[in-house]
């Protein structure tokens, strides 16, 4: 659940994107993930037999990444639910909160092994050994996360993810609930700050994103790490493809001017065998902190 932190000494936390940074799946998000597999089991009323198309089309479309994140929400919750009428009025007829949880629970059940990029659990079980809280911010929903870390899927101490507003009928969420945007997640590292007082020059922070900058402004810039895929499920059709390389290789100009670590993570999942570059660089900077 969200801020129920106790005040006292500074922390050590390592703060944490999920979709894309952190999950792989089909299309490198939780909540797209969902739309495929609510869609096969009969709920959802959108068209997304290709979702990763859908996906691509709305970052390209999208003027900036709030506008995305928004939009992938709204396709995700609307999509539960029947249209009536003018003005978008959703009818009740929509599942409700316990229908959805038990699904997410049959999705973890069914898809819950080799979604994760290869770096995932050996980050986080790096983090816990040496003291840190981790502390992931997510756009996609709350309650698929919670049941992830319920069947040992993904672990962490606390979590911040965009959750339905369970007092009202059907399924929805309002733009306060949501935790994908620049501007939620800052909401989220303000609390933190506030109620949880961390030390940013141990802390940690991880993400791929625009939307990420406040979780990796928050730290020391040495401890800032922008994740960066050698090749996204998304890129995939040609055109497209390009496009979506020269976003990121915008996107990484810019912030490598903030000096954070830049690492480059291949696609495979669950293939704990080798150590990839982003494990490599934080055990280094560890053994700096700890000096």
């Amino acid at each position: 659940m969200e801020n129920n932190f106790t005040k006292g000494k500074k922390r050590k936390v390592c703060l944490l994107d999920l979709d894309t940074t952190l999950y792989a799946g089909d299309t490198g998000y939780v909540i797209a993930d969902l739309c495929i597999y609510f869609k096969e089991r009969g709920m959802f009323n959108y068209p997304c037999n290709d979702m990763p198309k859908i996906i691509r089309d709305m970052i390209r479309n999208a003027t900036d990444r709030t506008k995305f994140a928004k939009e992938l929400i709204n396709f995700y919750y609307t999509g539960l639910n029947d249209h009536k009428g003018e003005g978008g009025h959703i009818d009740a007829k929509g599942p409700n909160f316990k229908t959805v949880k038990q699904n997410i629970s049959e999705f973890w059940q069914i898809r819950g092994k080799n979604v994760w990029f290869a770096h995932a659990k050996p980050l986080i079980d790096l983090m816990h050994g040496h003291g840190y809280e981790t502390i992931v911010i997510s756009g996609s929903p709350r309650e698929a996360l919670e049941e992830a870390k319920k069947k040992k899927l993904l672990d962490y101490k606390q979590l911040y993810a965009t959750h339905p507003d369970k007092k009202r009928k059907p399924y929805q969420c309002s733009d306060s609930n949501e935790r994908a945007t620049e501007s939620a997640k800052n909401w989220v590292v303000s609390i933190l700050k506030e109620d949880h007082d961390f030390d940013r020059n141990k802390s940690f922070a991880f993400g791929d994103s625009e939307s990420d900058i406040p979780l990796l402004s928050a730290v020391n810039r040495a401890n800032a790490f922008f994740v960066c895929h050698t090749k996204s499920p998304l890129e995939k059709v040609g055109e497209t493809e390009k496009d979506l390389k020269d976003k990121k290789s915008k996107t990484r100009e810019r912030f490598q001017k903030k000096g954070w670590n830049f690492v480059f993570v291949e696609a495979k999942k669950d293939d704990f065998k080798e150590e990839n570059e982003i494990i490599t660089k934080v055990k280094d900077r560890l053994k700096e902190i700890e000096k």
